[in-house]
């Protein structure tokens, strides 16, 4: 894949969560699909002002013509399943959650992942330090999300409430990082799902992705996946 934003910020931007479970997640992700890529498939190496509100996607021919949107999505699948997959065995070789966080940064390593927690770790102690500022926010979205009926408040999680702050110790416990590393090897894959939900006929369109990962994980792995084909 010969993709990505350099900052967590780029990707972040164009990546909508919705309401998810515990084991996988879901999101819009707003892209520009533009034809003709030089090897292949992927996103843009920087963002563009033309598309300055979604992620440029460069895709090739698909297989079958008048099939663009259906190669679209099986390429976007097939492109997180593998890099998910070499995550998963990468940190699923570790039991000890030190040692799982030191893979976790290894693997992420050269991407916004440890700005990411830092923000997160952040937010996590102004919310322990200002209780009643949480609860306004939440009342705040809450109201947003009556006024808005059938609308997702970007971004929120189930509830209509700021999702909560993240840490290692609830990154390297997901499940789909349990297995050791044996079980990882050969076990079924990580379940991807990609579907077009919006701009059938248009080069600008809006995928939903549900995936077994955090925000705080995905945005750094379209960025390491960025580096590793550039």
């Amino acid at each position: 894949m010969r993709a990505a934003m350099t900052t967590a910020a780029g990707i972040a931007k164009y990546l909508t969560p919705l309401p998810s479970t515990a084991s996988l997640f879901s999101y819009h992700l707003a892209l520009h699909v533009k034809p003709g890529a030089r090897r292949g498939s992927g996103f843009a190496a920087v963002p563009q002002r033309a598309v300055d509100d979604c992620v440029a996607l460069c895709v090739s021919a698909p297989p079958v013509e008048g099939r663009a949107n259906e190669g679209l999505a099986a390429f976007l699948e097939e492109s997180l399943q593998q890099q998910l997959r070499a995550m998963q065995v990468a940190i699923g070789a570790h039991r000890g959650n030190q040692q799982r966080e030191e893979a976790l940064r290894r693997y992420l390593e050269g991407t916004s992942f440890t700005a990411i927690m830092e923000e997160s770790k952040s937010k996590a102690q102004g919310s322990s330090n200002n209780p009643t500022d949480h609860t306004s926010t939440m009342k705040a979205n809450k109201k947003k999300a009556s006024k808005k009926k059938g609308e997702d408040p970007s971004p929120t999680s189930a509830g209509g409430q700021n999702p909560p702050p993240v840490d290692f110790a609830t990154l390297t416990a997901l499940p789909l990082f349990r297995a050791t590393s044996g079980a990882a090897a050969d076990g079924a894959a990580p379940k991807v799902s990609v579907t077009l939900v919006k701009g059938q006929t248009s080069r600008t369109k809006v995928v939903l992705l549900e995936v077994p990962l955090p925000q705080e994980l995905l945005v750094p792995l379209i960025e390491k996946m960025a580096k590793e084909d550039v």
